[in-house]
C-alpha cells in the first residue's frame, strides 16, 4: 500500500468510527473514577482491545491496562498512551452524558483521551498491512494525583517485553481550535513541586492579641510575601509560579488562632529554577515566623517533572497532522504551559512527545478552561486525535 493511500484510509476508518468514539467518550464520561480507581473504565478498554485482537494485560500499575499489537516480525515498538482518571469536581452541565457519579467529572477530558487512544487502536488493527514492528497502548491510572500513574506502569515494566523505543501522547486543549493540534519541541510543561505548610502560633482571646501569637496574621504576611518570590527574585524572561491554593485556620471569632494549614504549588520549566524556588519559599516562611514569634513546618511533593518533547518525535508528529489535514491543522505558536502532566516521567527514559488536541469550536461550551465544573469538549476532535496517534506511530514504524 503506497503512503498517500495509507493516509487516506486512516483518515477515512478515523471517519467511520466517529459515532463509537463519541459513545466511548460519553460512558466514561458518566462514570468517572479517581485515580487508582478506574475499574469500570479499564473493563471497558479490556473489552474494545480484545474485541480488535489485542494483546491485553490489566492490573498494571493497579488499574492500568496495556495492549500489544504487531511484534511478530521485529523492529521498533511505539507506545501510545492516554491517562484514565477523573477529579473531584462536581459536574454544573445540562449535557446528557453528565456525570452520574456525585462530586466526580472529567474536567481534564480523560475520557477523550482513553476514546481516542482506542479509535487509534481500532484504526491500527483494522488497517491491511504488515504493521514493520510493534504499538504498545498504554491505558495509565492517576495522572491527576500522587503518586504517579505513569511511575507505577514504569515500576510494572509497560517499557520491556518488548522495550518501547518511541512514545507519544495527547491532551485535550479547550484554547485550541477544534480539529487542529499544537506541538512543540522542547520543555513543553512544567514542572510541578507541591507544599503543606503548617504555622503554629498560640491560643489566646481576640480581645487580649498581646497575650497570644496569631497564625492568621503570621499567615497572610507569608501568603503576601510570596508574590515577591516570582517578581523579584527569578529573572523576567524565565517562566514560575507560586501558588497558594487552600488556607485553613481558626475556630471562632472570638478566639487567636493557634495554627493555620496552607498548600499550594511551586512550577516551573526546569529543574535548577525549582530548587531555588524552593530555598526562596522556606526563606520566607523562616523570616515571616519568626518575625511573629511563630513557628514554620513545611512538607514538599513532587508532583512531576518538567515534560520535554523530543526535536524528532515532535516533527514526526507534525508530519502525520499536515499529511492527515493538511498544512494548516498544526496550530501554530502554541505557548509553554505552567500544566504539568506525569508523562513527562515516562519521557526521561524513552524519547516522545505529547501534543495538545484542539477542542474548542467557538461556543461558550468548549470555551471553560480544564479542571472547570462546565468543563465540555466539541466531539469532532476524537476522529482527529486517533488518526494522528495512528498515523505517527505508521511513520515511524514504516520509515524506521
Amino acid at each position: 500500500m503506497m503512503n498517500k493511500e495509507l493516509v487516506e484510509k486512516v483518515r477515512a476508518i478515523a471517519q467511520e468510527i466517529e459515532p463509537t468514539l463519541k459513545e466511548i467518550r460519553r460512558q466514561i464520561h458518566r462514570h468517572p473514577e479517581r485515580g487508582f480507581q478506574e475499574h469500570e473504565t479499564a473493563k471497558l478498554v479490556l473489552a474494545r482491545l480484545k474485541r480488535l485482537g489485542i494483546r491485553v494485560r490489566d492490573k498494571v500499575g493497579q488499574t492500568g491496562v496495556t495492549g500489544l499489537l504487531g511484534g511478530k516480525g521485529g523492529g521498533k515498538t511505539v507506545g501510545l498512551r492516554a491517562d484514565m482518571d477523573a477529579l473531584p469536581i462536581q459536574e454544573h452541565s445540562r449535557n446528557p452524558y453528565k456525570s452520574q457519579i456525585s462530586g466526580m467529572m472529567h474536567a481534564c477530558g480523560h475520557d477523550a483521551h482513553v476514546a481516542c487512544l482506542l479509535g487509534a487502536a481500532e484504526i491500527l488493527a483494522r488497517l491491511d498491512i504488515e504493521i514493520p514492528g510493534s504499538v504498545k497502548f498504554l491505558f495509565q491510572p492517576n495522572e491527576e494525583d500522587v503518586p504517579s500513574g505513569a511511575l507505577a506502569m514504569i515500576e510494572a515494566g509497560v517499557l520491556d517485553r518488548p522495550r518501547v523505543d518511541v512514545l507519544i501522547a495527547l491532551h485535550v486543549d479547550p484554547e485550541t481550535p477544534c480539529g487542529k493540534i499544537g506541538i512543540r519541541a522542547g520543555a513543553m510543561l512544567a514542572e510541578a513541586r507541591d507544599f503543606a505548610i503548617r504555622i503554629l502560633g498560640r491560643a489566646g482571646h481576640g480581645a487580649h492579641p498581646h497575650q497570644a501569637i496569631d497564625a492568621i496574621v503570621a499567615a497572610a504576611h507569608f501568603v503576601t510575601q510570596l508574590q515577591s518570590i516570582v517578581s523579584r527574585r527569578v529573572d523576567p524572561l524565565e517562566a514560575a509560579v507560586v501558588s497558594v491554593g487552600e488556607i485553613r485556620g481558626g475556630h471562632a471569632d472570638n478566639i487567636v488562632a493557634d495554627q493555620v494549614e496552607l498548600k499550594g504549588t511551586v512550577r516551573c520549566l526546569n529543574s535548577r529554577l525549582g530548587d531555588e524556588l524552593v530555598r526562596a519559599l522556606e526563606a520566607v516562611l523562616q523570616g515571616v515566623t519568626s518575625a511573629a514569634g511563630a513557628q514554620g513546618q513545611i512538607q514538599w511533593t513532587q508532583g512531576c517533572t518538567a515534560l520535554v518533547n523530543d526535536p524528532k518525535v515532535t516533527k514526526a508528529i507534525h508530519r502525520a497532522a499536515t499529511q492527515l489535514y493538511g498544512s494548516d491543522a498544526p496550530h501554530p505558536h502554541i505557548p509553554q504551559s505552567m500544566g504539568g502532566d506525569d508523562f513527562a516521567y515516562f519521557l526521561q527514559r524513552v524519547p516522545g512527545a505529547i501534543f495538545l488536541l484542539g477542542t474548542n469550536d467557538g461556543s461558550e461550551r468548549t470555551s471553560y478552561p480544564l479542571h472547570h465544573p462546565q468543563f465540555d469538549i466539541d466531539e469532532k476532535a476524537l476522529t482527529v486525535g486517533a488518526a494522528v496517534m495512528a498515523q505517527t506511530a505508521l511513520n515511524l514504524l514504516l520509515e524506521g
